[in-house]
């Protein structure tokens, strides 16, 4: 194929803030896991294949769940949002008296089940 450009399981994108390697980096709906540590606008090296564990909520998951990014907390989750809330877990409300939800990034699926007390997961990133 002449217009094949190259694999591309590993991309090398500007940090979007400084990243610790392991760390999820995500940019717009690019998504990967940084290979090196990096501050913010310096090249970075991140993974868009293969199974990682990372950090996880304190919810169970089961194998074959998708799997989320949460960027506030930099865990993955099951939920696709959050409802924003106060310091004793009162939804907080916007200027229109709604609540606020936070949508999270979908980064693939969790390849083991894991107990609401594990703090790692196994996830698949595709």
């Amino acid at each position: 194929m002449k217009n094949y450009v190259r694999n591309g399981s590993a991309l090398v994108v500007e940090a979007p803030q400084d990243v610790v390697s392991g760390e999820v980096v995500i940019i717009n709906d690019l998504y990967g896991i940084a290979a090196i540590s990096a501050k913010s606008g310096e090249d970075v090296t991140i993974s868009t294949e293969g199974v990682y564990e990372l950090d996880k909520d304190n919810q169970a998951v089961e194998q074959g769940q998708k799997a989320y990014y949460r960027s506030d907390t930099k865990q993955v989750t099951k939920d696709d949002k959050h409802t924003v809330t106060d310091d004793n877990g009162t939804p907080e409300n916007t200027s229109d008296d709604s609540t606020e939800d936070i949508n999270h990034t979908l980064i693939g699926i969790f390849v083991i089940s894991s107990t609401a007390t594990d703090k790692k997961a196994q996830v698949k990133i595709d």
